[in-house]
């Protein structure tokens, strides 16, 4: 079991479960010891600011070194993702026998899978629905060659879904599993919860 980290060049932010408790609250942390240690007259501003910019990359460092290479492969497919590039950037992270299986929820009412093709398909008609996507990574775990990633994402419509408008957001709380071979995803499960929106 292996804990996740927050990138902070994303959106992410990522539960360290043998730590049990999230990076936010680390940072949190050290602006309250900086600024008791600067009324006490110990530090100045300017000290403050950089010990808390190294102890902040530090313990990035340290929480980056925890991952496996399959975990840093899903989180820079969902990097790739929130960045909304074409497919060829999202298909350098598909095995070539890619099977997506997406249980039923509020917009799929029926289990589907899904081939490379219809994965294309699908991101090809993604960029149309929607003008922003994010994923707040909430666990990553991983067991063997699966990795299990628990998540909420919120996506921007670029045209009306529902109850929802256009330049309204969307949200759901997802866990997917990972199956990799060969250094590529093999097997994707996702098991998506939508907000209500009709």
């Amino acid at each position: 079991m292996v804990g996740a980290c927050i990138l902070l060049t994303t959106p992410f932010t990522a539960h360290h479960p043998t730590l049990n408790f999230n990076f936010s609250t680390l940072q949190f942390v050290f602006y309250l010891l900086g600024k008791i240690f600067y009324q006490k007259g110990l530090v100045s501003n300017n000290f403050i600011a950089v010990r808390f910019q190294v102890h902040y990359k530090l313990l990035q460092t340290i929480m980056l070194a925890n991952l496996t290479e399959n975990e840093k492969t899903v989180i820079g497919f969902l990097k790739i993702m929130e960045e909304r590039r074409s497919f060829a950037e999202l298909e350098k992270f598909y095995h070539p026998e890619i099977q997506q299986q997406e249980y039923p929820n509020a917009i799929v009412k029926n289990t589907v899978v899904r081939k490379l093709d219809d994965l294309k398909a699908g991101s090809e008609r993604g960029l149309k629905i929607m003008s922003k996507e994010e994923y707040e990574i909430r666990n990553l775990f991983s067991i063997g060659d699966i990795v299990i990633l628990e998540a909420v994402w919120k996506g921007t419509l670029a045209v009306p879904v529902g109850s929802i408008p256009g330049g309204g957001t969307m949200t759901a709380y997802f866990a997917q599993f990972f199956e990799f071979k060969d250094g590529k995803i093999y097997r994707q499960r996702n098991y998506d919860c939508f907000e209500p929106f009709n």
